[in-house]
């Protein structure tokens, strides 16, 4: 999502990341790198991205203890899926449809205006977006 957004506003970047080699790709589109652009291109200071990041990284990308308690619902042994838990399904949800949104606002940055398909399909997008956020973040409108 992060690397979708920087190239929201940096379209050039987009042909030097498809063009780049392994070694260029990762010096010049590392995940910290793109989250620290991205937080200067908004003027956020708070290194929000970076703790999801972080977190993500923890819990499910990297190995370790936290993500391993995952596998453990209710402190039972490791079970390998699939299991169900009230709260991990619900966080996995809610993380689904923030995500959804966000990645939505991205993606329609790239959808030309003259494009009739686009702007239904962006119309609807914003109605539902707007449907959702009213439900799940009131006091946000």
């Amino acid at each position: 999502m992060f690397l979708t957004d920087y190239f929201r506003t940096e379209r050039s970047a987009i042909e030097t990341w498809r063009m780049a080699d392994r070694t260029t790709r990762l010096r010049d589109f590392k995940p910290v790198k793109i989250r620290q652009m991205l937080d200067q291109r908004d003027g956020f200071t708070t290194k929000k991205r970076a703790e999801l990041y972080e977190m993500f990284s923890e819990l499910a990308a990297h190995a370790s203890m936290a993500g391993i308690q995952m596998l453990r619902p209710k402190g039972d042994d490791i079970y390998i899926g699939p299991f169900f838990d009230v709260t991990a399904l619900h966080a996995t949800i809610c993380e689904m449809g923030r995500l959804s949104a966000q990645i939505g606002e991205v993606t329609g940055s790239f959808v030309p205006a003259e494009w009739p398909l686009g702007k239904t399909a962006l119309t609807a997008f914003n109605q539902t977006k707007i449907a959702w956020l009213k439900r799940f973040y009131p006091s946000s409108l």
